[in-house]
C-alpha cells in the first residue's frame, strides 16, 4: 500500500523510514505510554509487551508529519491472531 504524500513543514524532523524507526524504539523500549494508552490497552486486553512483540507485523498505512505536537503514523500489526492498529506519535529521530 502506498503513503500518500505528506510533506512536513520545514520546522518539523520527520523520520527518513517511520516505520523502522518506529519499529526500532519500541523493540528498544523507548517509548512514552501515556495514561491515555494505557487506559485504551487495558480496555482492549492488550498488553505492552504485546504491541512490543509485534514489531515485525507493523505496516505504515497513513502518516500524519503535521499533527499537533508531533508527527504521527497510523501502525497497524498483530500479535498472536489479535489484530492491533495504533496511532504512533513519533519522536525526534536522532
Amino acid at each position: 500500500m502506498s503513503i500518500p504524500d505528506r510533506t512536513a513543514s520545514p520546522d518539523r524532523r520527520v523520520p527518513e523510514d517511520p516505520l523502522a524507526f518506529i519499529a526500532r524504539c519500541v523493540r528498544e523500549r523507548r517509548v512514552y505510554w501515556t495514561y491515555h494508552v494505557n487506559m485504551r490497552l487495558a480496555g482492549r486486553h492488550i498488553s505492552r509487551e504485546d504491541i512490543c512483540e509485534a514489531t515485525d507485523t507493523y505496516e505504515l498505512v497513513d502518516a500524519y508529519p503535521d499533527d499537533k505536537y508531533l508527527p504521527s503514523y497510523l501502525v497497524p500489526g498483530g500479535h498472536n491472531g489479535q489484530g492491533l492498529s495504533r496511532t504512533v506519535r513519533g519522536g525526534r529521530s536522532r
